[in-house]
């Protein structure tokens, strides 16, 4: 009996000390906080804004499994990734490059990921993580959800926003789009 006690206990204190370190892979931070390292390219008319708080979400997501050995619905592997409300939400990954064997070999600090949600089945994603910082675009019916730096040069500080809050007029070329709207519509 007391064996048993042991185990139960340390498996809920496993469990409970892997949630806490899960959380703790982001935070939310007042932008005022945040120091403008370069240029923003980025600016939603409305987002969230938080900061990556350790290494702890680079280091979960090389322990991610090769895609090609692990489906993504049986990863084990599950990281929190804050959402443009505030919340997080958990995501199974796996690892799926997009470069070579030889190229990622030669950069082996770039790394791309698919994600599938567990609070939201459903709901997929993908992730890249690189010296530009990390990024992410999940797929949701109704509205994309993006995760990017808030400035170049700052890759501790993040924006999480809706892709409907990201107008034309903030892109950088929104003149491109005026030209594949016109080409798209005359078809």
């Amino acid at each position: 009996m007391r064996k048993k006690l042991t185990l139960l206990l340390a498996v809920v204190g496993l469990t409970y000390v892997q949630a806490q370190t899960a959380r703790q892979h982001w935070s939310s931070v007042n932008e005022n906080e945040i120091k403008q390292a370069g240029e923003r390219v980025i600016v939603p008319q409305k987002y969230k804004t938080f900061r990556l708080v350790n290494d702890h979400l680079k280091n979960l997501l090389w322990s991610a499994p090769h895609e090609n050995s692990v489906k993504l619905q049986e990863s084990q592997v599950i990281i929190e990734l804050p959402m443009p409300d505030g919340t997080m939400k958990k995501y199974r990954v796996v690892e799926s490059p997009v470069m070579a064997p030889e190229l990622s070999a030669q950069f082996p600090d770039i790394k791309t990921f698919n994600v599938m949600g567990v609070d939201e089945p459903g709901v997929y994603g993908k992730l890249d993580y690189s010296e530009m910082g990390f990024h992410a675009m999940i797929r949701k019916v109704g509205d994309d959800i993006f995760i990017d730096p808030f400035c170049q040069g700052n890759y501790t500080d993040y924006i999480s926003y809706n892709s409907t809050d990201y107008t034309n007029s903030n892109k950088i070329y929104p003149e491109a789009d005026a030209d594949f709207n016109k080409n798209y519509n005359q078809k």
